[in-house]
């Protein structure tokens, strides 16, 4: 038998259709407070911290109380934080360079996330940049500062080639439902309702809109940040195209 002219190619997969786009946004709970902080943690004999170093093994409470005042008063007096939590702070991560906690950086903290008492309250009652008196944990002593940071809302409208999987239009009538999205909400609608009816993102369309709080060394999503920390809190965006689509953004804080 001849073989056919077929013979010997390879077998081609047919080309598989994108999945089909559907809109469904569930109410999601919100995200509660969120504050960025540092700390320095100062252990004793007799704190519960696995990781308490010599230092710390060897200081009484007492001397703990004393030292804490000392670099209380030396930060509001201006001296910088972070020298003092890599100089001081017994939390191991504080002086350790490429680590999330050089320096003492904590991080994010939520309110209402089941914590010990000193991280629940005090860091929440602290002004941008302001510094805490000793607040006693398990742990040992805590000292705080807040730090900057800004809290975001979104609403996105995708379009054919924005991403993957996107609303069925095109970037043009992408950018006339912004406007009308935007003459909306300069009428007073609420920025949380145009989202949840409108917005892409379907994660945070179920949440208003609202992607949470981003700390001041925050660089991602740029486009949605660097719009938004030229704005005051509670004012509005206008539409402009972002990585994904087009965005309207809200700074909440």
């Amino acid at each position: 038998m001849s073989a056919t002219p077929d013979a010997g190619r390879k077998a081609t997969a047919a080309p598989v259709s994108p999945p089909v786009w559907e809109r469904k946004v569930v109410a999601e709970p919100p995200i509660g407070k969120q504050i960025d902080v540092d700390q320095i943690v100062l252990t004793y004999n007799g704190s519960t911290a696995p990781w308490t170093p010599p230092r710390g093994r060897k200081r009484s409470l007492a001397q703990a109380r004393a030292l804490a005042a000392e670099i209380v008063a030396k930060a509001r007096a201006g001296a910088d934080f972070e020298k003092l939590a890599i100089e001081y702070s017994d939390w191991p991560f504080a002086a350790r360079a490429g680590t999330p906690g050089y320096g003492g950086r904590l991080g994010l903290l939520t309110e209402g996330t089941p914590l010990f008492e000193a991280f629940r309250i005090v860091p929440f009652q602290l002004a941008v940049g302001a510094v805490s008196d000793p607040v006693p944990s398990p742990f040992g002593l805590h000292i705080f500062r807040r730090l900057p940071a800004i809290r975001v809302s979104e609403i996105l409208l995708t379009y054919a080639g924005s991403s993957p999987r996107h609303a069925p239009r095109s970037k043009e009538e992408a950018e006339r439902l912004a406007q009308t999205i935007a003459r909306e909400l300069s009428m007073g609608k609420p920025f949380a309702d145009e989202a949840f009816a409108y917005s892409d993102d379907l994660v945070s369309a179920g949440r208003g809109g609202d992607l949470g709080t981003f700390d001041d060394r925050a660089t991602q999503p740029a486009a949605i940040l660097q719009t938004a920390r030229q704005l005051r809190p509670g004012q509005v965006s206008a539409p402009f195209v972002a990585p994904g689509g087009i965005a309207i953004v809200r700074r909440t804080d």
